[in-house]
């Protein structure tokens, strides 16, 4: 079989370098390829029966018991084995290998529709070492040079379409090796496949949020992607199928329209569009997404929200059952449950509202950000005051109990004497901002830790207490999730306290117990984030490269095309 030119060919080759400790091949540049995309490092070891990997750029939350974690920094495509085989007699090692395309794009297909002959092919770049030899495998070509092994995927490897899909699995084709007696042996695989357009393989991510099961972001192309959980619609790319997405998923924006903020709540995501309008998405119960009860069923596609006349928002944000706005008119608006008096319009309006309704702002006072929470919301003021309003259960409002009982309007937050706060975010039980001293506090139930203060205060919090800082660091953002809390410091690292159960930590599980004070994450190597969303059991965070994610991962709200419970940050699958 003869390949076209490859200066002719919309080809994407991912490369796999893999390498043993000893004697590891030296895989060179592929000559005229259009994309080498990624790297992988392997060594199999033949007495064990076990073939493990690692990125070439080192390991950044690798799939484990996998094969291989392509990319490093990059996450385009994996490689799983499964039922190793090792037959010390006859001399050979045997192994089950399935591909996993981590892109945007479909792999095997140049249309996105028609499927292409050769599907997916790996190619035995260099090696196998030590004189091991493949012992099965699909045909010979050329490549980097002449004769070089490879397996082919294609067809019903690749499903009924014989396209393999963003996200999708192929089927698993066993790998056999004459292993020569040797004890282990390494080698560098390239993949390579067909792709519809080289404009969506990958994306570089501006704004990453976190909702209960799913995750969203916004790219620097102003498309909108989620992934995770879409059992009510809420990653929006209009399937209609309650699904679980490992992969970022285009949102199926609206005509004409791209976002310029996003926001996800817990099952459901709202957006601002550049046409000065809101969408939702997701789940309508308690009427969250504003629509004016226009469509009452979830939405699994953007649908505008039935906006006040004359005014757009400029920021959104979703909670678990209400959503809030700030708007062009200088006022905030909410919609959705008015339980607890989350909605803050005095009672005016007792029931579900359906469209925004206007917060009862306090006099002479504009809000400059808002954040909807559980149960209650938070804002700061034009006056450099903090307000708050909804249930003040466990003291979450911040008003140092001078009201306990639920305020249906926005009441003051006692920040400490000559301190005011620059951000605000509200959490499930707990609410934490950053002070114009350079501190951070938080407010509300200490269960976990999740208030940050070294544990010198353990009961309900009824005004803001000072986080325990790390010696010599301020924070530069802070984000209030369910049991946990996040924050990004000015010596460019994360810290995480509270809860650590499903690593939402992120401390590589070297601290297991509640943290009562701010834990350093676990940086890539050579990383610093430049913003952080922390929600239910996850928190991501993004770099001027791909993003990250960790903690629970159950939904494959990681993003990682995995559903492993994530300890440490791991590359979102074809975020650049």
């Amino acid at each position: 079989m003869t390949f076209k030119s490859r200066a002719g060919i919309a080809a994407a080759l991912l490369l796999v370098s893999l390498s043993a400790c000893q004697d590891a091949p030296t895989a060179g540049q592929p000559r005229a390829v259009q994309t080498v995309l990624a790297e992988l490092r392997c060594s199999a070891n033949v007495r064990s029966g076990t073939l493990s990997c690692e990125p070439a750029q080192g390991r950044t939350g690798g799939a484990r018991g996998t094969i291989a974690t392509v990319g490093g920094q990059h996450h385009y495509v994996r490689l799983a084995n499964s039922g190793n085989v090792l037959d010390p007699v006859a001399g050979t090692f045997a192994t089950t290998v399935t591909v996993q395309n981590l892109l945007l794009a479909a792999l095997g297909t140049a249309d996105g529709a028609t499927a292409h002959a050769t599907g997916v092919r790996v190619f035995f770049a260099s090696g196998p070492t030590n004189g091991v030899t493949v012992a099965n495998a699909t045909g010979q070509e050329s490549f980097l040079s002449p004769n070089q092994d490879y397996f082919q995927y294609s067809g019903a490897d690749l499903g009924a379409d014989g396209i393999l899909g963003s996200d999708e699995t192929s089927a698993g084709k066993q790998w056999a090796f004459n292993t020569g007696g040797a004890d282990g042996f390494a080698f560098s695989v390239y993949v390579q496949a067909q792709v519809p357009t080289g404009a969506d393989y990958t994306a570089h991510f501006t704004q990453v949020v976190v909702g209960g099961a799913h995750t969203c972001a916004l790219s620097a192309a102003a498309k909108a992607y989620c992934w995770g959980s879409d059992g009510n619609g809420q990653l929006g790319d209009g399937s209609g199928t309650a699904v679980l997405l490992g992969v970022p998923s285009a949102v199926q924006m609206p005509e004409g329209v791209s976002f310029t903020s996003i926001s996800a709540g817990a099952n459901y995501t709202c957006a601002l569009g550049t046409d000065g309008r809101a969408y939702c998405w997701g789940s309508d119960n308690t009427g969250r997404l504003g629509n004016g009860t226009t469509l009452t069923a979830a939405q699994y596609t953007p649908s505008l929200v039935n906006m006040p006349t004359g005014v757009s928002f400029t920021s959104i944000s979703a909670g678990s059952g209400h959503a809030c706005a700030l708007g062009s008119d200088s006022r905030a608006y909410c919609w959705g449950t008015d339980n607890n008096g989350r909605l803050g319009n005095g009672d005016a309006l007792t029931a579900e509202q359906h469209s925004p309704s206007p917060v009862e702002m306090p006099a002479g006072v504009s809000f400059t950000s808002i954040s909807a929470g559980t149960v209650h919301t938070c804002a700061l003021g034009s006056n450099s005051r903090a307000y708050c309003w909804g249930t003040d259960t466990n003291g979450r409002l911040g008003n140092g109990s001078t009201l306990t009982a639920d305020q249906s309007s926005p009441s003051a937050v006692q920040m400490p004497a000559g301190v005011s706060a620059t951000s605000i975010s509200a959490g499930e039980t707990h609410t934490c901002a950053l002070g114009s001293d350079s501190r951070s506090y938080c407010w509300g139930a200490d269960t976990n830790g999740r208030l940050g203060n070294g544990a010198t205060l353990t009961a309900f919090q009824q005004s803001p207490s000072p986080v325990q800082m790390p010696a010599g660091v301020s924070f530069t953002s802070i984000s209030a999730g369910t049991a946990h809390t996040c924050a990004l410091a000015s010596d460019s690292r994360a810290y995480c306290w509270g809860s650590d159960g499903n690593g939402r930590l992120g401390n590589g599980g070297t601290l297991t117990a509640d943290q009562q004070s701010p834990s350093p994450v676990q940086m890539p190597a050579g990383v610093s984030f430049s913003s952080l969303s922390a929600a239910s059991p996850h928190a991501c965070a993004l770099t001027d490269g791909p993003g990250y994610c960790w903690g629970s991962n159950g939904s494959r709200q990681a993003g990682d095309g995995t559903a492993i419970v994530r300890d440490a940050p791991a590359v979102i699958a074809a975020s650049r």
